[in-house]
């Protein structure tokens, strides 16, 4: 008996439309109760907030970022893109924050912590903005390079950075698997 193997079509369709519309619903709805104060701030209040910090753009943002990731990496069906996988990355790192907030604000958590979660979320950026420019710019091949391969499993290489900061300048930062800078 031979295994069966199916092969996908490349999408034209990448599903960042359910991210962002839950992104976009979750700062409408906590940032307008934060701006106009209404309703007021409750307990209430607080774990009706929670639950939609919750689903709407912490689950939306789950299910986009997995849907691009899994996508990308196992299925192949929107090609090889560099920004997509940032994307996928930063969807689902966005969702796990988002859902922390909800989790916070239902038990009624202190929210001081929060402030240096925004320094993981700074490198994220950081990297999303780097890979980004591959499509915008495609003479910068320097911030495009990347000698990973999480789909095939690359030889040795696990983290090739190629960057020119500040201009004229080239950095070049590689990692093994074997460990060590090379």
């Amino acid at each position: 008996m031979e295994p069966q193997v199916f092969t996908f079509a490349n999408s034209p369709f990448v599903p960042v439309a359910i991210g962002f519309f839950g992104l976009g619903t979750g700062y409408f709805i906590w940032g307008g109760q934060a701006l106009f104060g209404f309703p007021k701030t409750s307990p209430e209040v607080n774990r009706t907030m929670g639950i939609w910090g919750f689903w709407m753009p912490g689950f939306m943002q789950f299910i986009t970022g997995v849907y691009l990731l899994i996508g990308l990496t196992w299925f192949e069906v929107f090609g090889s893109a560099p920004p997509l996988y940032m994307a996928g990355l930063a969807f689902t790192a966005y969702c796990v924050h988002w859902f922390a907030m909800a989790h916070r604000r239902y038990t009624g958590s202190s929210d001081q912590p929060d402030a240096w979660m925004a320094i993981a979320f700074l490198f994220i950026s950081i990297l999303e903005s780097m890979f980004s420019t591959c499509e915008r710019h495609p003479s910068d091949d320097h911030l495009c390079r990347s000698d990973v391969d999480l789909r095939h499993g690359d030889s040795d290489t696990f983290l090739f950075l190629d960057f020119r900061w500040p201009p004229g300048g080239p950095v070049s930062v590689r990692y093994s698997r074997r460990g060590g800078r090379r």
